[in-house]
């Protein structure tokens, strides 16, 4: 049985390795310190939350499946603390069950404990199975409802009772019988349990299946050491087989915690941004790749957490275009409005909501980030070597319709060399249809663009006083930063 609660028809691949793009992401982004307030400090869901915002979907459908999804445990919050305590209950009661065999390599010892540990999964199957008969009509999503009409076909009362039928079978009340091939010369091989009784069918004829074969009945058997070496053999392998009955359920109930804790983290960060009075909103989702993005009172949610209260947020469109320019005064907001946009395409994608009054936006085939990074001694080149580097890296690997973020890239080197070599790399990838988002303070490169007239123009709002709205308006670049209004504001304190 599958949860089927991140995808409609597939399970999330937990095992899948962070990449270097995934984690530059994450730096850029400032998710760390989101990924914190997602997991309110437990570990486990840290590393639920962060493998699936690192993997966005790329998909409408699969979208809007995941927000509906998340709507329906936000009006069921206990549906966390019930699956949670079914999976904690079930690790327990495994490990009293192995608590119990003081011969756990024994094999009627392994056949005992697995038949107790399985009769006490039976209850929390059971509970389940209650939850889906009685409370099933709370849920609306297609995610909820789908994983409860398997619970109520897959988990009905005959699969119950063959599942007691088949224990007591085990208890094995009326003897063994051993099953083996005969060879030349009348030597037994293959030694197993064989079930005599008719094979139930579905999810228990899996576990307790035996193969057929000639049966040679016997009263005495001279040597009784190989007796009991058959008898030990095809007990051990009755212990293997319900033990991995036990696992399997088990295993399902990690796999439903698994999906239920990234919604739980979702959960948190939505109550705690509500908590301040940001509002939050579910994004319209346009298949368009790099249509249109439509925004009121867009903010970024790190710095929101950074600063535990609401921080400005903007309003505005971005067209068709594929290139956006930011430009304008220093220190006017321009990197924290561009993480407050690529945070919005990530949550969007990954299901959730986004940190605004409204949000519209297409969909990205992968999103990736080239941010100016600090000085660092442990660096074997220049600085242009290794944005250079790190840009070429993306370029192997990016695809069409994909979205890639700038900030402050080239500006390791001049004004005229930066923009030669940005114009270039930027224009490649605006005609191979990537979605380009760049801050820039290159007042040439910005012009070029301007020029070539396929551009999207913002800039940091700065009033005649020199103030700092901390507003990203549309707008082309100045020949200047004003960094004058800062030394001002700085020595003249």
């Amino acid at each position: 049985m599958k949860a089927y609660l991140l995808y409609r028809d597939r399970d999330f691949k937990w095992d899948r390795k962070e990449d270097l793009f995934q984690k530059t992401l994450a730096d850029d982004m400032q998710l760390e310190i989101v990924f914190q307030t997602m997991s309110k400090g437990d570990e486990y869901i840290y590393n639920i939350v962060r493998t699936v915002m690192l993997n966005p979907l790329k998909d409408q459908e699969e979208i809007i499946f995941r927000q509906k999804v998340f709507k329906d445990c936000i009006r069921n919050k206990w549906i966390f603390d019930e699956i949670d305590k079914m999976r904690r209950d079930l690790e327990e009661k495994k490990k009293n069950g192995a608590r119990m065999g003081l011969l756990w390599d024994h094999p009627e010892s392994k056949v005992s404990i697995g038949i107790e540990v399985l009769r006490t999964y039976m209850d929390e199957l059971k509970a389940l199975r209650k939850i889906a008969d009685t409370r099933a009509n709370e849920f609306k999503s297609d995610g909820f409802t789908n994983l409860f009409a398997r619970i109520r076909e897959e988990l009905d009362d005959k699969f119950f009772k063959e599942v007691k039928v088949q224990l007591d079978k085990c208890m094995f009340k009326d003897g063994i019988e051993i099953g083996m091939n005969i060879s030349e010369g009348l030597k037994s091989s293959e030694h197993k349990l064989v079930e005599p009784q008719n094979k139930v069918a579905g999810f228990m004829n899996k576990l307790f299946s035996r193969n057929s074969g000639n049966v040679i009945r016997t009263d005495s058997i001279e040597d009784k050491e190989s007796i009991t070496e058959m008898r030990e053999k095809g007990l051990n392998s009755v212990g293997n087989t319900l033990m991995q009955a036990a696992d399997h359920i088990q295993n399902f109930f990690i796999m439903l915690d698994n999906e239920l804790d990234f919604y739980k983290g979702c959960f948190n960060l939505c109550q705690y941004l509500q908590g301040i009075g940001m509002n939050l909103t579910y994004p319209v989702v346009t298949e368009d790749k790099t249509g249109i993005i439509e925004y009121e009172g867009l903010k970024d949610v790190a710095l929101t957490i950074q600063k535990n209260e609401i921080v400005t947020g903007n309003e505005g469109q971005i067209g068709d275009r594929h290139t956006v320019v930011i430009s304008g005064a220093n220190q006017g907001g321009k990197t924290t409005y561009l993480r407050s946009v690529g945070q919005a395409i990530l949550f969007t994608q990954c299901g959730l909501f986004v940190a605004a009054d409204r949000y519209m936006t297409g969909i990205y085939n992968g999103i990736y980030t080239h941010f100016r990074k600090e000085e660092d001694t442990s660096m074997k080149s220049g600085k242009l070597d290794e944005e250079l580097a790190r840009l070429n890296e993306i370029i192997n690997v990016v695809e069409e319709d994909a979205c890639i973020m700038f900030n402050e890239s080239f500006a390791s080197t001049n004004e005229r060399e930066g923009t030669d070599i940005g114009w270039q790399v930027l224009n490649a990838l605006e005609e191979s249809n990537i979605r380009i988002f760049l801050v820039t303070h290159f007042y040439e490169l910005a012009e070029k663009f301007r020029e070539d007239g396929r551009a999207t123009f913002l800039r940091a709002e700065r009033r005649e006083d020199g103030v700092r709205t901390f507003k990203i308006i549309p707008g082309y670049a100045s020949k200047t930063g004003f960094g004058m209004d800062l030394y001002n504001q700085i020595f003249s304190e």
